[in-house]
């Protein structure tokens, strides 16, 4: 690999450019850029791409600029293969309507959702600084009892009101919660409140299902492994506090091992 800003080959382990200190990752994320196919795209003349931010299994994120007002937000567009029909991008839509109700300090806010005239679906975001708590984990665990409570209670707060609001998150993992700290305070937030309950569309192909259970082994609660349908499995997360779903969490980062699971899929 070449640095981007003076083109002087870089090590493989080197965290820098030796010639003129250019920051590996950005040296990467330059090089990432100029081979795809979305950096420098306008959306519907309302947001252009500037760089990719990460990509996971279900979408691709990107730092962008919003050309009517200046700042900058991100922009998750969805994989090709994760909606395969019209009823999923509706399904996709009345999920991001439902998130964007939710206003909280500890929820990342839904600006916009759109499907492009060449049927690209995307969603616009706050741009939230930070790193994912699965990094911390990485990083730093296990936590002092005090600095692990303080993320899990931001966390909690985040679910409580999603409640409140007939929201069911159901995917609450370490890379869907961002920690920002600075010299007095920790601020936490809660991603991808508009996309959870579209992981059950994508896996199981249809508008409406019955008796799915959606959960994570870390990370699920005991009840939904043994809810008979989906009312039940939905009447259940909502009923189990928030703090029972932020238990195995807190484990994480007080362990430096993943808490043994306590239900099965």
């Amino acid at each position: 690999m070449f640095c981007s800003n003076c083109g002087v080959q870089v090590p493989e382990h080197s965290r820098f450019c030796g010639a003129c200190g250019t920051p590996r990752e950005e040296i990467e994320n330059v090089a990432a850029a100029s081979h795809d196919q979305f950096i420098g795209k306008v959306i519907e003349d309302k947001y252009r791409i500037d760089s990719k931010i990460g990509v996971g299994g279900m979408a691709t994120v990107y730092r962008a600029t919003r050309l009517l007002i200046g700042d900058t937000v991100a922009i998750k567009i969805l994989h090709a293969d994760q909606l395969r029909d019209s009823q999923g991008v509706e399904r996709f839509r009345r999920e991001a309507q439902a998130a964007a109700r939710l206003k909280h300090p500890n929820a990342v806010t839904i600006y916009d959702f759109g499907v492009s005239a060449d049927g690209m679906v995307y969603l616009v975001m706050e741009l939230v600084e930070g790193q994912s708590l699965r990094r911390l984990i990485n990083q730093r665990a296990p936590l002092t009892p005090p600095a692990a409570l303080e993320i899990v209670t931001q966390v909690c707060a985040a679910l409580d009101e999603a409640h409140r609001q007939h929201i069911v998150h159901r995917d609450v993992k370490p890379d869907n919660i961002i920690v920002a700290t600075g010299p007095d305070l920790v601020r936490v937030k809660v991603l991808d409140f508009g996309i959870a309950r579209l992981r059950d569309l994508s896996a199981l192909g249809s508008l409406t299902v019955t008796g799915s259970v959606m959960a994570r082994r870390t990370t699920c609660h005991p009840n939904s492994a043994s809810a008979k349908n989906s009312i039940s499995a939905l009447t259940s997360t909502v009923w189990v506090s928030s703090c029972t779903k932020c238990w195995p969490l807190l484990c994480r980062l007080t362990r430096p091992r993943p808490p043994r699971s306590s239900c099965s899929t």
